[in-house]
Order: C-alpha cells, then structure tokens, then sequence
C-alpha cells in the first residue's frame, strides 16, 4: 500500500524532499534490490544543508548497514553525532553499527553508557535491559 501511495505522489510533488524521504523509508522497509535506491536518495538529500539533519543521517546509516557498508555507516552516524551530539538514535545506531563491526567492547559499551545517560527510557535501551533480566533469570536457573 505504501508502495502504491509513493508511486502516487511522485506524479506531483517528485521533486519534495517529503516525498523523497518517504519514498526512501518505503525503500528501505521492502529491502533487497530496493536498499539501494534508498541509499541513492537519502545520498542526495543528505547533501543538501536545508534537510540534512540527523534523523536523515541515521537514515542513510542504517541503509548503508543493511548493505554491509559498515564503515560508510559508522562515518555517517559519526556526521549525525557532530550535528546532534547526544541524539539517541544516533547512538543506538553507533551501538548496532560497532556490533556488527566487531568492533572492542569498549566502544560499544561508550556508546550504550552514553545512550542509557541521555535517554534511559529510549527502546534499544529498555529492549537490552529486558533481555539481560530474561538472561540472568534463565542462567540463575540452569545454575543450580
């Protein structure tokens, strides 16, 4: 449906940054071939100061880590975190992103302290926390 509505818009308003954004998310929910359409699109709103924000940063990111474009991904949220320093999508995509990486533990960990300081109820946060207690609960069980 989300496809069909795009298709629409693009007759009148092709050129809109809004109809260019939700064509991209719309892109990047259907995945595969259309990652890399996404990509294209969030490359090129990016590059315009008047729209480049975080939110569309962390968009290309997240693109960029569905195609294994890691290091690209990591150098877009690091523009995000210039622009926004304590955004906290920013930082649960650093925290997603240096995962994926095999990056040190120690970077994750800065990233995820930094994110349960700024934003303790932000929802990679509490999912995390969920699945340490569900963790915890489980291996105290299979202790004994």
């Amino acid at each position: 449906m989300a496809q069909k509505l795009v298709a629409r818009t693009r007759g009148w308003a092709e050129d809109s940054p809004i109809a260019q954004i939700a064509e991209a998310w719309t892109n990047l929910y259907v995945g595969g071939n259309k990652y890399m359409e996404a990509s294209y699109i969030f490359e090129e709103l990016a590059q315009a100061s008047s729209v480049s924000t975080a939110c569309l940063l962390n968009s290309l990111a997240v693109v960029k880590m569905h195609l294994g474009q890691l290091q690209e991904a990591e150098e877009v949220l690091e523009d995000a975190l210039a622009k926004e320093s304590n955004n906290p999508d920013t930082l649960a995509n650093l925290v997603v992103c240096a995962n994926l990486a095999a990056k040190p533990l120690e970077e994750k960990y800065r990233y995820l302290s930094q994110l349960k300081d700024v934003a303790p109820n932000h929802p990679f946060v509490v999912d995390l926390d969920a699945k340490d207690a569900e963790f915890d609960t489980l291996a105290a069980k299979y202790a004994k």
